[in-house]
């Protein structure tokens, strides 16, 4: 826990875990949890991890959601699921803020591939997001030419899919 926290905040990542008590103890219920109700929890474990991570100083209780969030989805849908994909890509944005770039590139890498093999990544947005924050990450770096190059994909996938007048390609 971090000093000098107003005590709201204190209050709110306790009430956030408390809720994934309670979504643990529903999955620990019955061992044999059908695929949709470990998806559901595996997503709201994420918003859960996704929620204390606002906050931004409770690294160790973020990532423990994501952790479990990842298990979840993996077992109800295996391992090369989009929904896999989309914690790993949340994974990598919370390694990424934390500047534990390693450890980043390795979840954005494993969510690429992903969408790769799952759609035609010329017009996957997804994909999209993700070669971004792979650039982002190589021109904090100093690297600059390859950043350009995620930066120059990113760009064209966003275009292809979405056309040059939509207002998300200027983002």
């Amino acid at each position: 826990q971090a000093p000098n926290l107003p005590e709201w905040t204190e209050s709110r990542v306790r009430a956030l875990c408390a809720v994934s008590n309670i979504l643990r103890e529903k999955t620990g219920q019955n061992s044999e949890s059908n695929k949709d109700a470990k998806v559901k929890v595996g997503n709201s474990l994420q918003a859960v991890g996704e929620a204390i991570g606002d906050i931004g100083i409770y690294y160790v209780e973020e990532l423990e959601h994501y952790d479990e969030a990842l298990q979840l989805k993996s077992e109800a849908l295996g391992d090369k699921h989009e929904e896999v994909a989309e914690t790993l890509f949340a994974m990598g944005c919370h390694h990424q803020r934390f500047q534990h770039s390693a450890f980043a590139q390795r979840c954005y890498e494993q969510a690429l591939a992903i969408y790769k093999a799952r759609r035609h990544n010329h017009d996957d947005t997804r994909v999209s997001r993700v070669l971004h924050n792979i650039g982002v990450m190589y021109h904090s770096k100093n690297q600059s030419g390859v950043a350009m190059k995620c930066f120059t994909k990113s760009l064209s996938i966003r275009k292809t899919a979405l056309g040059d007048n939509d207002i998300s390609v200027a983002e």
